[in-house]
């Protein structure tokens, strides 16, 4: 995974993120904040209180200080919880909106994003990007503000009882600002790169858990492994170097705190001279300790906000990618370019010299016209990468047209809502996905209003209630991460229920059975014939056996229609659609060049 370059931060998005409880978390942050303070800055006043009774032998003022201390803590003890409680649940309501916003964010991205991208990274974003932001306002941003405030009214109080002896105190630790100030960019640029590779940490493990199988069965364990290893050493290498800075950052600030030894022997010596009272250097000892609580906060918690602030980075470069609009004419420039020139009266699908790139200047397609008509199976053959699966992708509306225009139902593709337009398709890929649950729940996915009774309707016409029944626990078995527990072809079963309980016009089929033995592709396509009744299908075809009764093949090779008829006409003319007919029935054994299947895909 391509590291990003190191930019500037925004440390107040870290804010945006605390949404909408932000007023709530700065209500109990200043809370905290005050309560701290109010505390040390008292503690020190008892002190000197306590040690000039002491040394002056007043009996009545140490009597009046305890008393003073004792309200003090009463009054603390009954706040406290509310300060707390205020402070640490909108923290935990913040940190649940975060994962929410960014799941749904995540949900609402176009496919060309999740195409780009590893979902090991996605999972990193929402696993260790969320907790090290969580850390950032949690513990790092009051630590910052508490140490501020404190040193500031530390300050204010040592300059009133001995500005002297202050100024000594301040000087000491300036060097230490100098010295946090002088590490805080290698601190954010390698907090950068370990959140990076830990993004990359995550692929890598997502790959061997997907992946498990072909791992397994193609003995590539020690190849997996080997690329565990690289991304993990990465991120030992970024974790080493900062702890590398962060070492040298401390050995500074430790070598500067030195300079606090010789301020209190001058403390010593204006006791000694009569300029100053013991209890006032005491009380200026304990002040100074929140100059330097200060000074050497600053330095552990900028260093530890990098991450923070890094996370924050890689938070908010997702939620500022794009979302998919409700609408392709809500995009600019994009309104009007889908109407086309001269449709077809009784096209319920129209390509018009639709041109389409995905990433480069190399189109996909190229000036692709066709036409499907209500009731038709036409299907889509040709060499692999000559754009068939990409026709299905635009006509989901996965990306945007902006050369050409596609027709559906009468109206410009553009003119739907997304939403509106996918209610039309019901799609049926290769490899269908199966979520983490149970049979019946991932056919009610179709339509989420459906009774058992229909789910169970649907499987019994997608051939998929007698493997269900023989389950021990029928519908309510669990099929595993992505249908791991059932054979493909019982994947693609349940997923055609799913189809034909959506009950969509038009049947998409993306070589819905090209990954099937012989035996489970002839249960499938049996469920598919089913599905297909009474609906217009779009085909597209791996094995010509499973199209040669579609009512028209468009041969797709370079992003164009080169060829199309019927399985006799283009077998017949001889080209394209013949030489790759005969390269398959050759591959096939010499069968009648349609295998075992010749019965598929005939015709509504």
């Amino acid at each position: 995974m391509a590291e990003r370059t190191y930019q500037k931060q925004n440390p107040l998005r870290l804010l945006d993120l605390l949404k909408p409880r932000r007023a709530q978390y700065g209500i109990g942050l200043a809370g905290r904040v005050l309560y701290s303070t109010v505390e040390r800055m008292f503690i020190a006043y008892i002190a000197k209180g306590l040690i000039d009774a002491i040394t002056s032998h007043q009996v009545s003022q140490l009597w009046s200080t305890l008393i003073l201390m004792a309200s003090f803590y009463l009054g603390l003890t009954l706040v406290s919880p509310f300060i707390l409680y205020l402070w640490r649940s909108s923290i935990y309501v913040a940190t649940a909106n975060i994962r929410e916003t960014v799941f749904k964010h995540l949900q609402r991205l176009p496919l060309g994003y999740h195409e780009l991208r590893h979902s090991g990274n996605a999972i990193s974003i929402l696993t260790n990007d969320v907790s090290a932001a969580e850390q950032a306002y949690q513990q790092d941003l009051l630590t910052l503000l508490e140490a501020s405030l404190q040193g500031l009214s530390a300050a204010v109080f040592m300059l009133i009882l001995n500005w002297q002896l202050a100024v000594i105190i301040f000087l000491g630790a300036v060097a230490p600002v100098a010295i946090n100030a002088l590490f805080a960019r290698p601190l954010r640029e390698v907090g950068q790169a370990i959140q990076d590779r830990l993004g990359g940490l995550s692929e890598r493990m997502s790959d061997l858990l997907v992946g498990f199988q072909v791992v397994r069965t193609f003995s590539l364990g020690d190849w997996i492994l080997s690329r565990f290893y690289t991304a993990n050493d990465r991120v030992f290498e970024s974790s080493l170097k900062r702890v590398r800075l962060e070492a040298a950052a401390a050995a500074g600030n430790d070598l500067a705190g030195q300079f606090m030894f010789f301020a209190m022997m001058y403390g010593a010596y204006q006791v000694l001279t009569g300029h100053t009272t013991f209890g006032v250097l005491i009380t200026l000892i304990q002040l100074s300790n929140q100059i330097y609580y200060l000074v050497f906060s600053l330095g552990g918690t900028i260093s530890r906000m990098q991450s923070g602030l890094a996370a924050v980075d890689r938070i908010f470069d997702l939620l500022d990618s794009p979302a998919e609009p409700e609408r392709y004419a809500d995009l600019p420039g994009l309104a009007g370019t889908a109407a086309l020139t001269a449709p077809a009266s009784d096209a319920l699908i129209a390509f018009d010299q639709v041109t389409f790139a995905y990433n480069s200047d190399q189109p996909v397609l190229d000036r692709l016209a066709l036409r499907v008509r209500q009731g038709q199976v036409v299907a889509f053959a040709g060499p692999s990468g000559g754009g068939k699966s990409t026709i299905l992708k635009l006509l989901l509306g996965c990306y945007p047209v902006k050369e050409g225009g596609i027709l559906v139902a009468g109206k410009p593709l553009n003119a739907y809502a997304l939403s509106d337009l996918r209610e039309l398709f019901a799609y049926v890929p290769q490899d269908a996905y199966l979520f983490s649950g149970n049979i019946l729940e991932n056919i009610r996915y179709g339509k989420l209003s459906a009774s058992d009774e229909e789910v169970k309707a649907a499987a019994r016409a997608a051939y998929a209630h007698d493997f269900i029944s023989e389950f021990p626990d029928g519908y309510q078995t669990i099929v595993g991460e992505r249908g791991a527990r059932l054979s493909g072809g019982q994947r693609q079963r349940i997923a055609i229920a799913r189809a034909l309980l959506k009950d969509a016009p038009i049947l998409l089929l993306d070589e819905a059975t090209s990954a099937l033995d012989t035996e489970s592709e002839q249960v499938v396509q049996k469920a598919l014939e089913t599905l297909m009744i009474g609906r217009t299908t779009l085909v597209v075809a791996h094995r010509f056996s499973t199209i040669i009764h579609a009512d028209i093949i468009y041969v797709i090779d370079g992003g164009r229609v080169v060829e199309q008829g019927s399985h006799a006409e283009l077998l017949a003319r001889g080209g394209v659609y013949a030489n790759l007919f005969e390269m398959q029935f050759k591959n096939a054994g010499g069968e009648d060049g349609a295998g075992s299947t010749v019965s598929a895909f005939q015709p509504a």
